[in-house]
């Protein structure tokens, strides 16, 4: 079970703008972020809220919103979209948890898979840098592959409340300078089953 994306009996999703004009917690001046909530609900966590730094306007036929991250493989066929000038290098999504959780790996969903062709034409990340809310960060390499990474922490388990990803180089898209991400998810039940030393 993925409590990750498992919502409550009332879960719900909300979409709001959060305005911050004082120093952030990763050490710069935060600009007006898009945001998404749902409500949880279970013993392991109760709300998660994605957030990004900028958001493609929604076309025809699809939306692009940090909410769209929330997802494992079957729901990867929607994307976050950034919307800012240029392919996307210096944009960031945010994850947040309630309470405080513990995790040991991300699972990630590079570009935009709807489909091989959505994949190649739209700009993904290359260079990546994950920043938690007690100041430390990882940076790593990510593929330009179809399909699921494992973004492991290094040092095992970790306690946080954030994590910010920050896209510092990207794989050009064949077609759009728009970069795209498909999936960012925390296993919380793996927590359950294990026996961590807390970093």
């Amino acid at each position: 079970m993925f409590v990750h994306f498992t919502r409550g009996a009332s879960g719900s999703l909300a979409s709001f703008c959060v305005f911050i004009f004082s120093i952030s917690l990763f050490g710069s001046v935060a600009k007006a972020a898009d945001c998404d909530h749902f409500n949880v609900g279970t013993d392991l966590v109760d709300s998660i809220t994605y957030c990004a730094s900028s958001v493609l306007p929604n076309s025809k036929v699809a939306t692009y919103r940090p909410g769209n991250l929330d997802g494992w493989e079957d729901n990867v066929g929607r994307a976050w979209c950034e919307g800012a000038y240029g392919n996307g290098s210096g944009e960031w999504i945010e994850y947040s948890n309630r309470p405080e959780s513990m995790a040991q790996k991300v699972y990630f969903w590079n570009g935009y898979q709807k489909s091989k062709k959505a994949f190649q034409e739209n700009a993904r990340a290359r260079d990546v840098k994950l920043q938690f809310d007690d100041g430390t960060y990882i940076t790593y390499r990510l593929q330009d592959k179809f399909g699921q990474q494992v973004l492991a922490f290094p040092n095992g388990w970790k306690n946080f409340t954030r994590i910010r990803m920050t896209i510092n180089s990207v794989y050009p898209g064949s077609k759009y300078d728009d970069l795209c991400i498909s999936g960012f998810a925390i296993d919380y039940e793996e927590s359950r089953y294990a026996d961590p030393v807390v970093n």
